[in-house]
């Protein structure tokens, strides 16, 4: 029983398999799972709120090191980074401009410091970037929106601004007051949060296509292939610039950027999207974005050991 049990959990913490099972079921069942997009804020926040059980506020104070380097790093993360990437996409494949905008402001995600564990790349500075980065979203996504998209997109800054607060701060904030009490408790059952988060992750996501289920369905047409393109090299290019950002610094440092730059908070970035730019295009560049995500990960993993021992021996 224990082997089947440990293989459903493993199945459930494929990001691949969750979506396209998301996928399927929003666009064949919408009538069934639309009025689920009613409470993806709150399944949003239910994410975060698990995945802030996980994470100890005092490992992070502890770790922050060279501040001036890591706010240059965040600034480039957070504000220069999107506002180029954003006129390049529009130019490049329109398409795809606001969905990939969405995804170069996003913060990194809270498993950055798992995947940085996994290609030899600093867990610590990838936990610090996380949790920063996730603090400080709720300002910058409205602040370079407005820069970046202009009056050209019918959007509000202060409305994205107040979701972005409710979203993040108060689940993280119970989070982590429950963790003070019950810490012990929390860590054996630990290894089911991941399991959980990315269910829930499906469920936003079904929600947000059965909503939209009529116009994607419409857009899955040939013209649907720049798209795919624009996903792909963005997904490449964030890997070579996070990388590029640990400049001067240790491997292990290069690597956590790079990680902490290219695997974005996307669940985060499907939900503005159908909450605020609900555009099937932008919607399904998002949910690209994810199955390239998980795809590249090994690429990107294979690649950052094989030029550590060179870099090492270099040294």
């Amino acid at each position: 029983m224990q082997p089947l049990i440990h293989s459903f959990l493993q199945l459930l913490e494929s990001y691949v398999f969750v979506m396209a099972i998301s996928l399927v079921l929003g666009l064949v069942f919408p009538a069934f799972f639309a009025p689920l997009a009613a409470y993806s804020a709150f399944l949003l926040q239910t994410i975060f709120f698990l995945t802030g059980l996980k994470i100890d506020i005092r490992e992070v104070k502890r770790h922050i090191t060279q501040p001036l380097r890591l706010i240059i790093a965040l600034a480039v993360m957070l504000i220069v980074f999107p506002i180029i990437a954003y006129p390049i996409a529009r130019y490049l494949v329109p398409d795809a401009s606001i969905g990939i905008f969405l995804l170069a402001a996003m913060p990194s995600a809270m498993s950055a410091p798992l995947f940085a564990s996994l290609a030899g790349g600093s867990i610590e500075l990838a936990l610090v970037v996380s949790v920063l980065t996730s603090a400080l979203a709720p300002f910058t996504i409205p602040l370079v929106g407005a820069i970046a998209l202009g009056n050209g997109i019918d959007l509000s800054p202060i409305k994205m601004l107040t979701d972005l607060l409710l979203l993040v701060f108060p689940p993280f904030l119970l989070a982590q007051i429950v963790r003070s009490f019950f810490h012990s408790h929390i860590e054996p059952a630990s290894f089911a949060l991941k399991p959980l988060s990315i269910v829930l992750l499906g469920l936003v996501t079904t929600a947000i296509i059965a909503k939209n289920a009529a116009e994607i369905f419409a857009s899955f047409t040939f013209e649907l292939l720049p798209v795919f393109a624009a996903v792909f090299i963005f997904a490449v290019v964030t890997h070579c610039i996070g990388y590029l950002i640990g400049i001067g610094k240790p491997h292990a440092d290069k690597v956590a950027y790079a990680i902490s730059l290219a695997y974005m908070n996307i669940v985060l970035a499907i939900y503005l999207a159908g909450k605020f730019f609900p555009n099937p295009k932008t919607i399904l560049t998002t949910i690209i974005a994810l199955l390239f995500w998980t795809v590249l990960f090994a690429a990107f993993r294979a690649i950052a050991i094989k030029i550590a021992p060179r870099q090492s021996s270099a040294a």
